[in-house]
């Protein structure tokens, strides 16, 4: 019985480790990628706001920049959406 017992805390115990594991790894991964991602919507914004007399305020250009700022914004979302959860979690 006691056997058993040690079985049981250990898997547990295994559980209660990966758990934290997985927990510290998604939140470095989301720390390190919301930066970025903001870093990416603002560089958008304003060169979105290029007259378009720029040669990058062409409107295929402009185009991709709100297509890139759209995206941008809801990759955002998710990783702070990702960090909430985490929250929860803990």
């Amino acid at each position: 019985l006691e056997a058993t017992e040690v079985q049981q805390r250990t898997k547990l115990l295994t559980a209660d480790a990966a758990k934290q594991a997985r927990s510290r790894l998604i939140r470095m991964v989301m720390h390190d990628l919301r930066s970025p991602l903001l870093s990416v919507i603002n560089l958008a914004l304003h060169m979105n706001k290029l007259p378009p007399t720029t040669q990058v305020g062409s409107p295929r250009v402009v185009e991709s920049l709100q297509a890139l700022t759209t995206c941008s914004s809801l990759m955002e979302n998710i990783v702070s959406d990702m960090l909430d959860f985490e929250r929860i979690d803990s």
